[in-house]
Order: structure tokens, then C-alpha cells, then sequence
């Protein structure tokens, strides 16, 4: 039986995913004009629960040494010993890069669908969280099409009370999901282990059970 090829927008896309790797030591350089625009596309597709994406994303760019700087500060302040080294030497890793993207809840969403929708208050969290790890997919697909690599680095409980300087979201209102640390790879990426599909996903079969 002869194969049909994959259209070229899915061929793509799957080799986006293929490539995608955590990257966590970062160089500069010149910036595309079109990445920005990329990101807030991106951003602008990536589909919620009745439309109501409950994601706030800050890039920073331009003004990426300081935040580093206050990233830096609040190391300093909050940490001690080998982990405040270990936490200083990444930070150094990705100061060098192009910046930075925050990813934001909207605690507001939760609410907005408990009234709005008439959903409980776990399945409008259910909702909440299932969405906010969409946009982190998107973002990064789009920065691996521009050769750009990042990692998730969730430091939400030390950096996000510094951060209302920087994003102008506060606190109360928005609460920080996840750093994303984005520039040029300095180092090759580790060999990618992936679970094997069909440990993962069947089709019209059950799931053969582990246990003898």
C-alpha cells in the first residue's frame, strides 16, 4: 500500500516537536525582527476552555539585565550555600541569552467560569491548568523555528513578589506559572530518551496491564 506524505504545515510541525529540546546555557546575538511577532501569534492561537485564556505573558527583552539583576538580588537574599551557588551559576548561564518570558495565571479566569459558566471550584481550577501548559508548548515550538533555545525553570515561590517592577502585574491578581529563559544554545542538547508510543497511546484496545 503506497504512503501518503504529510503535508508540509503538519511535516513541520512535528519535526518542531523533534527538535524541541531543554536548553539551559544561553549566548546572545542578534534578534529577528519577526520573533516578537511570532511569540504574540503564537500566543494569540493557543486555544482555552470557552475562550478564556487565563495566561498572562511578559518577554522581556531590552530590559532583560534588570531583571536578571533583581533575579540576582533575590538569590542572595533567599538562598544560602551550595544552592545559592547552584542557583547563581544557572543564572550566569542565562544572563548571556536574549531574555526572558513569564507566564502568568489570571486568577480572575477561575472566577469568571465558576459564575459565567456555572462550574464548580475544582473543575474551573481542572480548566485553568490544563490550559496554562499550552501556551508554554507554543512559545517554545516558536523559539525552536527561530534556532532559539529555552528551558522551564519554576521559580515562582523565590523571584514572583520581586517581580511587579518589572511586569506591572501584582501579585494578588497574577501569580507567576513559570520562567522561560530564551537566547542562542551555548551547548549541545542531551540525547532526547522518549517512552515508546505505544507505552503511551492504543487505539480501540485496552491497555495491556504490567502486572503478572
Amino acid at each position: 500500500m503506497a504512503t501518503t506524505a504529510l503535508p508540509t504545515e503538519l511535516g513541520q510541525y512535528l519535526t518542531l516537536l523533534e527538535q524541541r529540546r531543554t536548553i539551559k546555557k544561553l549566548t546572545g546575538g542578534a534578534i529577528e525582527p519577526s520573533l516578537i511577532s511570532d511569540l504574540t501569534q503564537a500566543i494569540e492561537l493557543t486555544p482555552a476552555a470557552f475562550n478564556r485564556p487565563p495566561w498572562r505573558v511578559v518577554v522581556i527583552h531590552e530590559e532583560r539585565h534588570g531583571f536578571w539583576n533583581t533575579v540576582d538580588q533575590t538569590f542572595r537574599g533567599k538562598l544560602e550555600g551550595d544552592r545559592l551557588e547552584r542557583y547563581l551559576q544557572r543564572l550566569d548561564e542565562f544572563r548571556s541569552g536574549l531574555g526572558v518570558i513569564l507566564i502568568y495565571e489570571d486568577r480572575s479566569v477561575a472566577r469568571g467560569l465558576q459564575e459565567q459558566q456555572q462550574l464548580s471550584s475544582e473543575t474551573a481550577a481542572a480548566f485553568v491548568q490544563q490550559a496554562l501548559g499550552m501556551p508554554q508548548l507554543s512559545l517554545w515550538l516558536t523559539l525552536t523555528n527561530h534556532g532559539i533555545g529555552t528551558s522551564l525553570q519554576h521559580w515562582n515561590w523565590l523571584i514572583e513578589h520581586e517581580l511587579p517592577v518589572h511586569t506591572g502585574l501584582p501579585v494578588n491578581d497574577f501569580s507567576l506559572v513559570v520562567v522561560m529563559p530564551f537566547g542562542f544554545p551555548d551547548e549541545d542538547p542531551r540525547a532526547s530518551i522518549r517512552t515508546n508510543a505505544s507505552e503511551l497511546v492504543v487505539v480501540d484496545t485496552p491497555f495491556q496491564s504490567a502486572v503478572d
